[in-house]
């Protein structure tokens, strides 16, 4: 007798099934299993298994404490910002590569084009694995050494360029279960303020609809005059990762615009040396 235990990280254990189990031989069929409920098991049994499990299980990847540093504290949890994650090289390098091969999706709101998948599964609940460019694969790697992902458990399955024009944006949405725990954003070009916004209550109802006139997974529109509750800019060469809350529960965006205004919910403003009330000018990114 046996449960299955759904255990989210640092949260307890919460019971979602019961399983009876018996051992097969090959000489004897598998006996038939009692239709009555399976009696609770006891708390101190429950207690010692999930306290040797821990102690098998590995870091979670963000707790690892190289990303402390990084970790942005506030009301929206798990953001990771890490400046300079690219050097200068490295960020002209990959930007003559992409100007070279990406073969774009000219959009209203931006330019795109999607790589490591070749279309939507039949099943509808996922995309269709494709290999990823060798210039890909190796900031892949590199992410998943540092423990940005999971090369087991949750992989990079994807990689999704951008491209945008001074006055270009992106509407505010959530990246919804394609990407899911995690999407890294690896900043090129010019710089620009990243918004994320608060709850709204009802970011469960995404999916794979998409909106034709936002150009973002489709979701209910926020309440009239949400503001961001966090924003960051952000630096050509930084990386910038959300995963848990931030990830699934508050939609992210970069307003249209060709100038970007530090105001007091930029949070890494000082740690760039800039004041509220400075004004930057966008270029392409």
């Amino acid at each position: 007798v046996g449960e299955w235990q759904y255990l989210a990280f640092q949260q307890p254990p919460r019971v979602v099934g019961r399983f009876h189990a018996c051992r097969s031989t090959p000489t004897l069929a598998m006996p038939m299993l009692s239709q009555k409920p399976l009696e609770e098991l006891p708390s101190k049994m429950k207690t010692a298994m999930t306290s040797k499990l821990e102690k098998l299980s590995e870091t979670f990847p963000m707790m690892q404490p190289s990303w402390v540093p990084h970790h942005l504290p506030g009301k929206i949890q798990d953001v990771h910002y890490v400046r300079n994650f690219l050097e200068p090289k490295q960020v002209e390098e990959f930007e003559r590569i992409i100007e070279k091969t990406c073969d774009w999706e000219r959009m209203n709101t931006r330019d795109t084009q999607e790589f490591g998948s070749s279309g939507q599964c039949p099943c509808g609940r996922s995309l269709i694995k494709a290999a990823l460019p060798a210039w890909q694969s190796t900031m892949v790697d590199a992410l998943c050494t540092l423990g940005a992902f999971h090369p087991v458990l949750f992989p990079p399955n994807s990689v999704r360029l951008n491209a945008y024009k001074p006055g270009q944006g992106i509407h505010p949405h959530l990246d919804g279960p394609v990407y899911f725990p995690r999407a890294a954003i690896v900043s090129l070009g010019s710089h620009c303020i990243f918004d994320l916004y608060p709850r709204t209550g009802d970011d469960e109802k995404q999916g794979f609809t998409w909106d034709r006139d936002k150009e973002v997974p489709a979701a209910p529109e926020m309440p009239p005059g949400t503001k961001p509750q966090l924003s960051l800019l952000l630096e050509p060469g930084s990386l910038l990762i959300l995963s848990g809350d931030a990830f699934t529960h508050h939609r992210h965006g970069i307003k249209a615009s060709e100038e970007d205004e530090i105001t007091p919910q930029v949070k890494n403003a000082k740690d760039i040396g800039l004041s509220i009330g400075d004004s930057l000018r966008r270029g392409r990114r």
